[in-house]
């Protein structure tokens, strides 16, 4: 995605450098972003190098796991973002340098903010357009066209049958769409012309079956809502949205943020995708919910 938006800005021709914040060992850090100069630190190469913000200069930079910098580190991103300049690990000289951001994580920055541990001034000069891109699960309308892209990057002929489709398209993928790119490349290394259901990894057959275990265990036992929210003392919202998720699993239904937010506004009820994910993270806490630890989602678990 955000090779895409480098692509097709005036800065394509100029660099695109990603890096994942989170695969750098934290004291290594600094010197990748603004380089150092010969002799900064034992180690060192002899001629000093170069730091990312300097080869991205007048391109873009993705900064993947932005949530797992450092907060002294934070502080000197910062600097960089508002003065457009940086110095060297070991240098004085002040280097000039043009080159836009694009941050990614998968973790709840202002969440973060509020608890302490990511810089307020940071989040707010780096939250100029925020957009959300909901995990594979929540866009199962993309999930076929996915597929057929990565079976056509193969150069490999293969098709599939409806039912081993079905449990692609109903997959949780906790692994996001990676975890799609290397289902096809497993269904490809099989050397079979067409995919059946049998074909596919065993967590996708897996995932199955826990779907129908879980609407069993909810058809036999008919939760009482009213009686666990007297015993958890939950609020009207917080109830209203059980009752979405308790339904819709029920049912045999995948559910999600979006799905109940959508759901809610149905019913005249407005309320953003961000106070959603507190609720169900509350509930969690309550020992109400499971979800996105397992390979059917959302998991009612308090004892009936």
């Amino acid at each position: 995605f955000a090779q895409s938006i480098h692509n097709t800005s005036k800065r394509c021709d100029s660099p695109f450098i990603a890096i994942n914040c989170s695969a750098i060992v934290e004291n290594l850090l600094e010197s990748e972003f603004f380089g150092y100069e010969r002799g900064a630190f034992t180690g060192a190469n002899k001629d000093g190098k170069q730091g990312i913000f300097e080869l991205a200069d007048g391109g873009t930079l993705f900064l993947d796991e932005i949530a797992e910098i450092p907060k002294h580190l934070q502080a000197k991103l910062l600097r960089v973002l508002q003065e457009k300049e940086i110095i060297r690990v070991g240098g004085e000289k002040i280097i000039p340098v043009d080159v836009r951001i694009i941050s990614a994580t998968n973790k709840d920055l202002y969440s973060m903010v509020e608890k302490g541990e990511f810089r307020m001034d940071l989040y707010y000069r780096l939250c100029v357009l925020p957009l959300e891109i909901p995990p594979l699960r929540e866009r199962k309308e993309d999930i076929k066209g996915l597929l057929e892209h990565f079976i056509r990057t193969t150069n490999r002929k293969l098709e599939y049958t409806d039912e081993a489709l079905n449990c692609i398209l109903n997959y949780r993928f906790p692994g996001n769409i990676r975890e799609l790119e290397n289902c096809v490349e497993y269904l490809v290394s099989i050397n079979k012309e067409t995919i059946d259901y049998e074909d596919l990894p065993a967590q996708f057959k897996k995932a199955s079956l826990n779907d129908f275990e879980i609407v069993k265990s909810l058809d036999e036992n008919k939760c009482n809502i009213e009686k666990i929210a007297n015993e958890l003392n939950l609020n009207e919202i917080e109830i209203v949205i059980l009752d979405i998720i308790l339904e819709s699993l029920g049912n045999g239904e995948r559910i999600g943020r979006r799905k109940i937010k959508q759901i809610l506004f149905e019913n005249e009820i407005e309320i953003s995708e961000y106070h959603i994910r507190k609720i169900l993270k509350n509930l969690g806490e309550k020992g109400l919910l499971e979800f996105n630890l397992g390979r059917a989602g959302i998991t009612f678990t308090h004892p009936i």
